[in-house]
């Protein structure tokens, strides 16, 4: 059973060489995990109509796969792959490079859901390199709602980091909170919990999650700054100075 403090390489899906990966993040324990917090997000929580999809927008779409192929570019030696979506309302081209293992997880006929940004390829608006994941019931992680983007080390996606916190995501309940209840409740409105915070911050439902859960770990550093320097001065006030001898006479005679 996943505790704050067991090692990451107990967590399903990451094996030895992930596990060295994360471990050049920081990460090598769940608390740890918890604690790589995202340092930016997309809003992909509305789902766009494929006929209301203009070029330079950041979407999310959801559609049927009518299409999916790879081919080569002999210009530019790169391996292409194309999807057309489509839903309800039209139609819409899909293009990835260098991933030809995506017409392998992606077939004809499956629903998927697919977040990035659009663009006018010779006068079609088509959707380059979204992210993509299949539509089967599970909650959306990667291209639906407010999508967290965390730092990377070689080797290493956010793709992967949003699945490994979204497995012990559920751990932050079981977190105790250093922070006295009556510090927090003196703010308005008061300071969430730390593992409400950090729930808040992986997995937000809005933007106001996102404010309260960094504002939550802002204060927390400020507080144990201010404590380090009340301590500090603390210190030096218990202890005596080394007593410096001052030879008034020879000192006037040398001035």
């Amino acid at each position: 059973m996943l505790s704050l403090h067991t090692p990451i390489s107990e967590i399903k899906g990451i094996g030895e060489a992930t596990g060295k990966k994360l471990k050049k993040l920081g990460i090598e324990i769940v608390k740890d995990l918890l604690f790589h917090i995202p340092y930016r997000y997309e809003d992909y929580s509305f789902t766009t109509p494929i006929d209301k999809v203009a070029p330079g927008q950041n979407v999310n779409i959801q559609g049927t796969v009518e299409l999916i192929q790879n081919k080569k570019s002999a210009k530019k030696r790169l391996n292409i792959t194309e999807a057309l979506i489509s839903d309800d309302t039209g139609n819409i081209k899909v293009i990835w490079f260098n991933q030809p293992f995506i017409t392998r997880n992606i077939k004809r006929g499956e629903k998927i859901s697919l977040s990035g940004r659009t663009e006018n390829n010779y006068g079609a608006t088509v959707l380059n390199s979204p992210a993509y994941e299949k539509i089967t019931g599970k909650t959306l992680i990667h291209t639906k709602g407010i999508i967290p983007f965390y730092h990377l080390t070689e080797g290493i996606t956010n793709k992967q980091i949003r699945h490994f916190i979204s497995k012990v995501l559920p751990l932050t309940s079981k977190m105790k909170d250093w922070l006295p209840e009556e510090v927090r409740n003196s703010f308005s409105p008061p300071l969430p919990y730390l593992g409400d915070a950090l729930h808040k911050l992986h997995s937000p439902n809005n933007n106001e999650d996102i404010h309260q859960g960094r504002n939550r770990l802002a204060f927390d550093e400020l507080f144990l700054l201010h404590i380090r320097s009340q301590l500090l001065k603390k210190n030096i006030k218990s202890k005596n100075a080394t007593p410096i001898p001052f030879h008034q006479e020879e000192t006037q005679k040398f001035v």
